[in-house]
C-alpha cells in the first residue's frame, strides 16, 4: 500500500480492457491504490489477496468514490462502453480480418453487452455469424506459429513429436518468432504480419521439412552446409529421427483411400485437408507435376498402389506448407 503499481494499473487498462483515452492519469493512481493487496504465492504461483498490503482508504475510480479494491476495479471496468469495443474489436481481428470497420465493431460490442461480457457465449455467437463464414474472411489472417505448427499436426493426425530433450517442437516455435509464454512484451506478440519476414519464413518452411522428413528446425543450417548435392541431403535426412506418418494407412483406416483414384484426386484431397479452400489452377498443375515426376526426371502416373506413395505424399505436404496459402487461414 506504500508503493502502489501504477504501471499494472495502467497496462490493465491501456492493454487489456478499454485501450488508450478512456481514463485519466488520476484514475490510473487510484487504480493501483486499489489494486495493492493483490499478490502471488511464489512458492504455488497461485494468486493471493494480502490484506495487511490493501489501502483501505476512499479512491475515486472512473467517477466513482468509495474504499475500493481490486475487484471493484474490474467491475467499473467492465461497466465502461469502451471496454466492450475494444474487446470486440480484439476477437473481430483474431477470428475475422484485420482493421474491421466501425459499424462491425459496435454491432460486435452490442453483443458482448448482451451476453453479459461472456466471452465464451460472445464467441459462440460470433463463431456461428454469417461474417465469419464469409468469403472476406477467408485467408486474410497470417497464421501465428503456434497455429500453423498444431493445425499441421492436427491434419496429419500426428502426436506433437519430441526429440530426446523434449524441445523439437517448442524450439521450432522460437525460431520461427513464438518464444512459448515468453511474448517479447507485456502486450504479447504483435501478431499479423509481423509473423512474416525472410528468416521467420524460411523457418516455417523448415518446421514442414522438420515433421515430414525429421529434419530438426535447429539442425537446418548443418543440412544446407553439408547437403550440397541431391544425394548428400537424402542420407543427410535418413539420418534424422525417422517420422512415424504414413500417409497411405491413415487413408485405408478412414475409408477415403475408396475416393482417390487419381494423381488429382489425391492432391485435391491433401489440399482440402490441410487449407480447407480451392488453390489456384497454376499452383495445382506444379502439385500434379511433382506427384508424376519419378526419380529419372520422367512422367508416369500416381496412384496409391504406387511404392512411393508414402514418399511423395510427404513431398507434396512439404510444397503445400511451404506455399503462401498456408501460411494464411
Amino acid at each position: 500500500r506504500s508503493h502502489p503499481n501504477e504501471n499494472f494499473a495502467r497496462e490493465l487498462m491501456e492493454l487489456f480492457s478499454t485501450g488508450p483515452g478512456h481514463y485519466s492519469e488520476q484514475d490510473v493512481r487510484e487504480a493501483a491504490r486499489a489494486l495493492t493487496g493483490f499478490s502471488v504465492d511464489r512458492n504455488s504461483w497461485s494468486f493471493v489477496f494480502k490484506a495487511n498490503n490493501h489501502d483501505l482508504g476512499d479512491k475515486t475510480y472512473l467517477g466513482n468514490t468509495g474504499n475500493w479494491s481490486g475487484d471493484d476495479v474490474v467491475r467499473f471496468i467492465c461497466e465502461q462502453p469502451a471496454t466492450s469495443r475494444f474487446m470486440a474489436r480484439k476477437f473481430l481481428e483474431f477470428f475475422l480480418w484485420p482493421n474491421p470497420d466501425d459499424e462491425l465493431i459496435e454491432s460486435a460490442a452490442a453483443v458482448y453487452r448482451e451476453e453479459g461480457l461472456r466471452t465464451g457465449g460472445f464467441l459462440r455467437r460470433l463463431l456461428m455469424s454469417e461474417e465469419f463464414y464469409s468469403a472476406r474472411a477467408q485467408a486474410c489472417i497470417v497464421k501465428s506459429p503456434v497455429v500453423l505448427a498444431i493445425g499441421a499436426l492436427k491434419a496429419m493426425q500426428m502426436p506433437v513429436p519430441e526429440d530426446r530433450q523434449g524441445r523439437a517442437i517448442t524450439n521450432a516455435l522460437r525460431l520461427m518468432g513464438q518464444d512459448l509464454f515468453v511474448p517479447p512484451e507485456v502486450n504479447g506478440w504483435l501478431g499479423g504480419t509481423a509473423w512474416i519476414n525472410s528468416n521467420m519464413l524460411l523457418m516455417r518452411y523448415n518446421f514442414s521439412n522438420y515433421i515430414v522428413n525429421g529434419v530438426n528446425p535447429e539442425d537446418f543450417r548443418i543440412f544446407k552446409r553439408k547437403a550440397n548435392s541431391p544425394e548428400n541431403q537424402r542420407q543427410f535426412v535418413q539420418q534424422q529421427r525417422k517420422v512415424e506418418w504414413y500417409p497411405r494407412e491413415l487413408l485405408k483406416a478412414s475409408g477415403d483411400e475408396r475416393r482417390l483414384h487419381t494423381a488429382g484426386d489425391v492432391i485435391d484431397y491433401y489440399v482440402r485437408l490441410f487449407l480447407q479452400r480451392p488453390i489456384a489452377p497454376d499452383f495445382r498443375n506444379e502439385l500434379l507435376r511433382f506427384a508424376e515426376t519419378d526419380a529419372s526426371g520422367g512422367r508416369k502416373s500416381f496412384h496409391l498402389d504406387d511404392p512411393n506413395f508414402d514418399e511423395k505424399v510427404r513431398g507434396l505436404v512439404h510444397l503445400i506448407m511451404s506455399s503462401p496459402d498456408y501460411q494464411l487461414c
